[in-house]
């Protein structure tokens, strides 16, 4: 019989080494073979006492039960890396400060069966086999706190792998646009990835994995970031999808997790982390993804995969083979390394950037010291099939309309700058929605009649249509000044049908009326709402030009500072406003922000954007306003104006040989005479308006001004800011700040 004081003799001593031990885990090599001996042997000692009614004794000590507890959480945590870095030749992120340095250290089968033998004893003895949970910092202002369960409980879903994290932060800040979206997740596991969408603002996230366990956690996790009413956790398992693309849930699935089902579900959105490691996944993830995208033009699917060495190589090339053999064509691939990931992010978040890059990129793997790699792929469907129209009464009204459909989404898709191209997509989508509202009013008048146009169909029509008339304005380089003036005549008469069609249209809303509101990100944390209006109500100040919001990007982020002594600023040619609201919503009521412009119905436009935007700035509203200001008219300026600037900004108004000769003496009469005055000019730089924007330079140094000039592109920030992607789309644009202060005298 087993003497209860030799068992409590040296437990004491025992308790203490090997808590020791576990926290020392970061170093081990070769030692973690010694560690699991000595974890064996003191759960087995503990085991024991419970079996001889030493419990009472044994476990009731405060200080026994503190150390076990400290066991049980280092322990479950020292036992899962080991059982990962035998199957994945990684280590799981430390919860205390850095990952496990396994260095030189050689895994041993035998040892994976006793760390998992331990790990369940472990569970049984303490009730909880459960790590800790770990926050992941995604950004400076976005931590997701993340519950893991073992190896044991739910195999490859028991940790955040480090895919996922990276695709979690890519979302988080706003590489990945999520808002509005409805979008399915394969293969969710913890569940960061669709947390993390549900929080950047998408409509809907429906988590899927397969086992039971996983979900379960999963859902915990949802509900730890109070995230339960957009996030949706289902079970899919990729096996149910025939190679027919027919779903068939079998009746054992269980019933505490709803399974998700492909008869009520298309998304336009699919993502995946690390969910291609094995040769079975590249069979079945594509036909999934065949099955649950929906068939729009603009539907995508995303991935980011581990680039492991060896055998590895062949799974992923196996899945990119299936993917297009399922019909699926690759948008955007990279590699994306430790170096990538800093340069992507903003230059004020550096030390936070290389804290999340060692926790994503930090390789411990015994066969090399090289740091991690990932793959990023954005892939959308080759060709879309026809999308069946229930109750159709007028067929070959509706197949013709389909076929003219299909070809009017390729050019708007293609976007060809060619001036012929340009005014034939137009004529061809104004003839469309001509017919569009036609079958829309026999539809009002008479009830019986059934509109053969597909809902859908102009629901794309209206999106990509939209867009594309925005393009032909925003591509006013590439042609002479009459071409201009007709292409841009021809797109708002589209863009008034469009609005007729679509203002009062029993078919998709009331969403299309002049006024259209955007959402526009600047930041990663920050969104503005703008109204634009029609080009005949503002002219050129109808819509948010690229070069607002790229600069509205550089104040919001802080690559633009203004003077700190700057208590006063104007905007001159405010347009929507983005470029004051933004000021506002980042120097708050550090000054008072002035947006001016000469027209009445870009005056009113403006106040109203700052009003859709004050819950932006709800306490520095008062410290923002719009007032008329004329160029023309600088010698009738009222007199409380001048001279009481002490920055000046302004985008986009240097696009006519006249503005040389208009904005320099506004500028020189607002301003303040003072070393700390800045002006602040963002252009397009347009080809060939090379001789305005040198006229106006030339002009503004004329009237007493230095001037120093930053020339972006694409590249400056591809990786900087990632949303402003798509400022750059359609046209390689490029821009120039020009920073104008008064000459020493």
């Amino acid at each position: 019989m087993i003497n209860q004081d030799q068992l409590l003799a040296g437990l004491d001593s025992r308790l203490e080494d090997l808590t020791t031990k576990l926290l020392d885990t970061r170093k081990v090599t070769d030692n973690a073979e010694k560690t699991v001996t000595e974890l064996e042997q003191i759960l087995d000692l503990v085991w024991s006492a419970q079996q001889h009614t030493l419990n009472s004794y044994l476990l009731s000590s405060s200080e026994h039960q503190a150390a076990l507890r400290e066991i049980e959480r280092l322990g479950s945590a020292f036992l899962t890396r080991v059982i990962a870095t035998y199957f994945t030749a990684e280590s799981m992120e430390s919860d205390i400060d850095s990952p496990i340095d396994i260095s030189g250290f050689q895994m041993k089968p035998s040892l994976l069966t006793r760390a998992s033998n331990l790990a369940a004893k472990l569970a049984r003895l303490t009730g909880d086999a459960a790590v800790p949970s770990i926050t992941w910092a995604l950004t400076p202002d976005l931590q997701i706190p993340i519950a893991e369960l073992s190896f044991e409980s739910c195999a490859f879903g028991w940790k955040t792998w480090a895919a996922g994290a990276l695709f979690a932060h890519y979302i988080a800040t706003g590489r990945i646009s999520v808002k509005n979206e409805t979008i399915l997740e394969l293969g969710c596991g913890t569940g960061i990835v669709g947390i993390v969408t549900a929080k950047m603002g998408a409509k809907q996230v429906y988590l899927t994995d397969y086992q039971l366990e996983t979900l379960k956690n999963c859902q915990r996790n949802v509900v730890q970031n109070n995230c339960s009413e957009t996030a949706k956790v289902q079970a899919l398992d990729w096996s149910w999808v025939t190679p027919s693309l027919e779903t068939s849930i079998p009746e054992s699935a269980s019933a505490e997790i709803p399974p998700l089902s492909s008869t009520t579900f298309r998304f336009k959105v699919i993502f995946g982390a690390d969910i291609c490691y094995d040769p079975l996944h590249g069979t079945l993830v594509p036909r999934t993804c065949a099955q649950f995208l929906a068939e729009f033009s603009d539907a995508r699917v995303y991935f980011v995969t581990g680039l492991r060495r060896g055998v590895f190589d062949a799974d992923i090339e196996h899945f990119e083979n299936q993917m297009t053999a399922w019909g699926f064509v690759v948008v955007f691939r990279a590699d994306i390394s430790r170096d990538d990931f800093i340069q992507e992010n903003d230059h004020d978040t550096r030390i936070y950037s290389e804290s999340l890059a060692h926790a994503i990129f930090q390789s411990s793997a015994a066969v090399s010291s090289d740091e991690k790699q990932f793959r990023f792929y954005e892939y959308r469907r080759e060709k879309l099939t026809a999308i069946t129209h229930p109750s159709i009464n007028n067929c070959i009204v509706y197949e013709q309309f389909e076929n003219r459909f299909n070809g009017i989404i390729a050019l708007l898709i293609d976007r060809s700058v060619d001036v012929s191209i340009i005014s034939n997509t137009l004529e061809k989508l104004g003839n469309m929605i001509d017919e569009a509202a036609l079958h829309e009013k026999k539809a009002k008048v008479d009830a019986t009649y059934v509109n053969p146009i597909d809902p859908n169909h102009l629901a794309i029509i209206k999106k990509l249509g939209g867009n594309y008339c925005t393009f032909v304005v925003n591509s006013l380089s590439y042609y002479s000044n009459e071409e201009i003036f007709v292409l841009t005549v021809k797109a708002q008469k589209v863009l008034q049908q469009m609005q007729a069609l679509f203002s009062d249209s029993t078919v998709h809303g009331a969403a299309f009326k002049t006024g259209i509101t955007r959402n526009i990100q600047i930041s990663n944390s920050k969104w503005l709402q703008l109204r634009e209006l029609s080009f005949s109500e503002a002219a050129y100040g109808w819509q948010t030009w690229s070069a607002g919001i790229v600069f509205a990007s550089m104040i919001a982020t802080g690559f633009v500072k203004f003077p700190k002594t700057a208590k006063t600023i104007f905007e001159l040619g405010c347009g929507t406003g983005i470029l004051g609201i933004a000021t506002t919503c980042t120097i708050g009521d550090e000054a008072q922000v002035i947006l001016t412009d000469y027209s009445p119905a870009i005056l009113e436009n403006a106040r109203h954007n700052i009003l859709l935007n004050e819950v932006m700035i709800p306490e520095n509203s008062k410290n923002i306003s719009v007032r008329e200001l004329d160029w023309r008219n600088v010698c009738n300026f009222d007199s409380s104006l001048l001279e009481t600037a002490d920055v000046i900004i302004a985008a986009d108004v240097c696009y006519e040989l006249e503005h040389a000769n208009l904005v320099p003496p506004v500028c020189n009469s607002l301003l303040r005479k003072s070393n700390e005055s800045r002006v602040f000019i963002m252009s397009t730089l347009r080809r060939g308006f090379g001789i305005e924007i040198a006229a106006f330079e030339k002009a503004m140094c004329d009237v007493g001004f230095s001037i120093e000039k930053i020339d972006i592109s694409r590249n400056s920030f591809e990786y900087r800011f990632p949303f402003l992607n798509s400022v750059f789309e359609g046209v390689d644009k490029n821009f120039r700040l020009c920073i104008y202060k008064r000459d020493a005298k």
